[in-house]
C-alpha cells in the first residue's frame, strides 16, 4: 500500500489557538488547542484498548485531475515561479448533516443580513465563532471596529471576525477576546465556511467556491435545501510526495 506525506494547517480549524506555558517543566513548549465540538471531532475510547483515547475528525481525500494540475503549473510559470509544488490530491474536512442541524438548532439565526457603516453584509454564526462576510470593502481594522458591536449580542462567542471578499479573494481579520488578539490570518477555515454560506444565499442544491487567501486557497462546499443549509465542508489542496520504501 502506498504511503504519502502532506501538511495540514491545524490553525485553520474552527477556534484553534496556540498556547505556551501549559507544561511547567517546559514552559516554552507550544501547544495547539482545537475545540472538539466546533470541528465535529469525536473523542472516544479505543475499542481494543480502554487505556487509550481517540480523537477522530471526518476527512475526505481524493486525487486531483490532470487539468487542474496543468492550471497550477501554468499559473506558476506566469508568476515566474519555477519551483512550484503541484498539488496531487484534495482533502476536505467534512461536516455531517447531523452536525450542521445541531448548529442550526443551537443558533436559530444561523445566517442574518446586517448593515455596517452603510455596507450590507451577512453575519454567520457557527457555534462559538461568528463571521461577518462583506464584499467590495477594503480590509481594515477601522471597518472591523465599526462591525464589532454586532458581535456583542452573543456573549458566548469565543472568537469572531470579518471576512473581506473581493472576487475570489478572501482576507480574514479575526479577534479572540480572551487572548486579546486581532489578527489578519493567513487562512481561516471557519471564515471560509461562513463565506461560502453567505455567497450561496439564494441558491438551492450544491454550491462550491475556492477562496484565495494570503496563505493559499481554501475550498468550501455548501448544500442548501429550500434555502436552509443542510451540509457543508471545507478543505484545501495537499501536495503528496512520492511513496518511500524503507527496509528495516
Amino acid at each position: 500500500m502506498a504511503s504519502y506525506n502532506g501538511n495540514i494547517d491545524l490553525l485553520s480549524l474552527n477556534g484553534a489557538q496556540v498556547f505556551k506555558g501549559i507544561d511547567s517543566k517546559n514552559p516554552e513548549r507550544v501547544y495547539v488547542c482545537i475545540p472538539a465540538d466546533l470541528n465535529e471531532i469525536k473523542v472516544e475510547q479505543a475499542p481494543k484498548d480502554p487505556t487509550r483515547t481517540l480523537a477522530k475528525m471526518r476527512v475526505n481525500i481524493w486525487p486531483l485531475n490532470e487539468q487542474y494540475k496543468a492550471k497550477v503549473r501554468q499559473a506558476a510559470l506566469e508568476r515566474g515561479d519555477s519551483n512550484v509544488t503541484v498539488p496531487t490530491h484534495e482533502m476536505q474536512m467534512s461536516y455531517s448533516v447531523d452536525y450542521i442541524k445541531a448548529v442550526a438548532q443551537k443558533f436559530p439565526k444561523l445566517v442574518e443580513q446586517v448593515e455596517v457603516a452603510g455596507t450590507a453584509g451577512t453575519l454567520v454564526h457557527l457555534g462559538g465563532i461568528a463571521h461577518l462576510v462583506v464584499q467590495g470593502v477594503v480590509p481594515s481594522r477601522d471597518f472591523f471596529a465599526a462591525a464589532e458591536p454586532i458581535f456583542a449580542e452573543d456573549p458566548m462567542l469565543e472568537a469572531y471576525g470579518v471576512c473581506f471578499i473581493e472576487g475570489e479573494r478572501m482576507t480574514p481579520l479575526v479577534k479572540v477576546p480572551e487572548a486579546g488578539t486581532l489578527v489578519f490570518e493567513g487562512s481561516c477555515g471557519s471564515g471560509t465556511l461562513a463565506s461560502a454560506i453567505a455567497l450561496s444565499r439564494g441558491c438551492d442544491g450544491d454550491f462550491s467556491v475556492a477562496l484565495r487567501q494570503p496563505a493559499g486557497t481554501v475550498y468550501a462546499s455548501v448544500t442548501r435545501q429550500a434555502g436552509a443549509v443542510t451540509a457543508a465542508s471545507i478543505g484545501g489542496s495537499v501536495a503528496l510526495e512520492a511513496p518511500i520504501t524503507v527496509a528495516i
